[in-house]
């Protein structure tokens, strides 16, 4: 029986480029590695540098995922 993997939408969290931008400062104060980037851009990057040394899954690193896929999808237009 085979299966539509693409049937399932990506989770989001934003529905706008500052709410992204917003939402990863915040989850990265949370996750204890705050960043001073206030570009979308620079936010990203730090988020991404967080998830490259926390290569494991847990909900803290799957919200940062989250955040870097809406911040990829809204700001980089």
């Amino acid at each position: 029986m085979a299966t539509d993997a693409a049937a399932a939408p990506s989770p989001s969290r934003a529905t706008t480029c500052g709410q992204a931008v917003r939402n990863t400062q915040n989850d990265l104060r949370q996750a204890g590695a705050p960043t001073n980037a206030t570009t979308w851009q620079g936010v990203r990057n730090a988020a991404q540098n967080f998830l490259n040394s926390h290569p494991w899954s847990s909900p803290t690193t799957d919200a940062i995922k989250i955040d870097v896929n809406d911040l990829n999808r809204l700001c980089a237009k």
